[in-house]
């Protein structure tokens, strides 16, 4: 009897995390339409994301209430924030942009490291003695 009641116990209860596995500490869920990430409050980070689009998320997010992210909260006011280096006291704020933005700004990025891939690609080729190198033989893997 004492075994089928640690069977139905082991199946009713909350999803186990085993220790010593690293898990996330920095993830919240998504929100449909917006990407989210936390980003840290080092000096000018928080305005450069703002300036990008990125908006704050408050505590009374109805999403974070999944994950339960706003019980760790830091800050002082509404924001959802997070200690990232206990040392120093930084904080990473979760902030969030439309994913059209995010998108965007993926393809913008995207397209800077093609073209530095292919200067790398190109110089490579020009530095070796009598051209002996194809560029087909040349391979960039991410």
């Amino acid at each position: 009897m004492a075994r089928e009641t640690e069977m139905v116990e082991k199946k009713t209860r909350a999803e186990r995390i085993p220790l010593g596995v690293q898990k996330l500490q920095l993830n919240a869920n998504s929100k449909p339409g917006f990407y989210r990430r936390f980003i840290n409050d080092s000096p000018g980070r928080i305005d450069q994301a703002i300036l990008g689009g990125y908006n704050f998320v408050y505590n009374d997010d109805e999403d974070l209430s999944k994950n339960n992210i706003a019980s760790g909260n830091k800050d002082l006011g509404t924001k959802v924030c997070k200690v990232v280096d206990k040392g120093l006291g930084l904080l990473a704020y979760l902030m969030e942009i439309d994913i059209e933005f995010y998108e965007e700004d993926q393809r913008v990025k995207s397209e800077k490291r093609r073209i530095a891939e292919r200067n790398v690609i190109g110089n490579a080729v020009r530095s070796l003695d009598n051209g002996v190198c194809n560029p087909e033989w040349i391979s960039v893997t991410r």
